[in-house]
């Protein structure tokens, strides 16, 4: 999916996750192509350590200084 997203001409992207791990890898990825806008945690199973994390992207630009593609 990563892939497709980061040849896709898709200007925002809303993720929602369950995994801050795999949120972190996959935003670690999306990055050279995506801005963070937005983050925002909830916490939908109180008295758990369990949360939901909804993150707003937006693409970026390339720059003609960076290698971003």
């Amino acid at each position: 999916m990563l892939e497709s997203l980061m040849k896709a001409k898709i200007k925002n992207i809303v993720y929602i996750s369950c995994n801050p791990s795999t949120l972190g890898k996959n935003l670690s990825i999306l990055k050279n192509k995506y801005a963070i806008r937005s983050i925002q945690v909830f916490d939908m199973f109180s008295q758990t350590a369990h949360v939901e994390t909804l993150v707003l992207l937006s693409k970026v630009k390339p720059s003609k200084f960076t290698n971003n593609g």
